[in-house]
């Protein structure tokens, strides 16, 4: 497919089959004359791209990022283009999110773009090396993968929210040592909950609340 410049023509798509006449050392080839817009071209080009048997997960989302960048396309309007789910769009331009190692075993093939989706839920680069070069080392399958994240975030959750109830229940005891008061105390993993005391009487109350003043807590 083939568009008119001035008295030479511009390949639009078949740029593997022009190459394989070219080798053929054909002197004339069949081609179909299309006048079309540059946004067009572009969109031709690449659904072609995307056809080729050698075209790599990273080079497609690269194509995405490319059309939507020069043609000022939303992603909905970039899959109506190229007759793809507005989601699929999504998730190949999620993966040049990765980090450079990461892209790199994509682009290679070692991993997959259902890899690639599950290691952007971890919420920060150096994990996502960290399971990526694991997932590689271990061979694993996407489920694999997500099974064995899910499994070791559970296990670091729990051995932090241990470690946060034991600090504070020691913190509990020694407050109740010294002052004689009833103490609760309650927090998750991100350091967030709450802490009371109690009292029975009005001069407790105030004796609280000057300990608090005096110490600026209040």
């Amino acid at each position: 497919m083939v568009r008119r410049r001035g008295s030479k023509y511009e390949l639009i798509a078949g740029e593997r089959r022009l190459r394989a006449a070219i080798l053929a050392s054909l002197v004339e080839v069949p081609v179909i004359l299309k006048e079309v817009e540059e946004d067009k071209k572009l969109i031709l080009s690449l659904i072609e791209s995307i056809q080729r048997e050698n075209l790599n997960i990273l080079e497609e989302a690269e194509a995405y990022a490319y059309l939507i960048k020069q043609l000022s396309l939303t992603q909905e309007e970039l899959a109506v283009k190229v007759g793809k789910e507005r989601s699929t769009i999504t998730n190949f331009l999620r993966i040049l999110k990765l980090p450079t190692e990461i892209k790199f075993f994509i682009k290679e093939g070692v991993l997959s773009l259902g890899h690639g989706k599950v290691l952007l839920s971890l919420n920060n680069e150096k994990n996502i090396i960290e399971y990526g070069k694991l997932a590689v080392k271990k061979n694993f399958s996407v489920k694999d993968l997500n099974d064995y994240i899910n499994k070791t975030n559970i296990t670091r959750k729990h051995k932090v929210k241990v470690l946060l109830e034991q600090k504070f229940t020691n913190y509990k005891q020694k407050i109740e040592r010294k002052t004689g008061l009833k103490i609760e105390c309650k927090a998750n993993e991100k350091n967030q909950g709450y802490f009371s005391v109690h009292f029975h009487n009005q001069e407790l109350f105030d004796k609280i609340c000057q300990f608090f003043l005096k110490n600026k807590i209040m």
